[in-house]
């Protein structure tokens, strides 16, 4: 299923505006609370570290239970 960004602003006269971006093929979108644009990509990089890391872990114990029956 697609996902979709949606961002909602008020405008200086009160006016609400709501915006759908569709991502591209090659694109993603993130969420990520922080105070500064920097602040945010840190804590983005961080998460992908950590995401990679889990993924590789995980691929490490799917082939050794896969060839050697463990769930050490």
């Amino acid at each position: 299923m697609t996902q979709y960004l949606i961002t909602t602003f008020t405008d200086s006269t009160g006016q609400t505006f709501t915006e759908v971006v569709k991502p591209r093929h090659n694109q993603t979108f993130t969420v990520v609370e922080a105070e500064s644009n920097e602040e945010a990509l840190s804590k983005y990089k961080k998460e992908v570290f950590i995401n990679s890391f889990r993924l590789a872990n995980k691929g490490v114990r799917d082939f050794r239970n896969k060839f050697w029956g463990t769930n050490k």
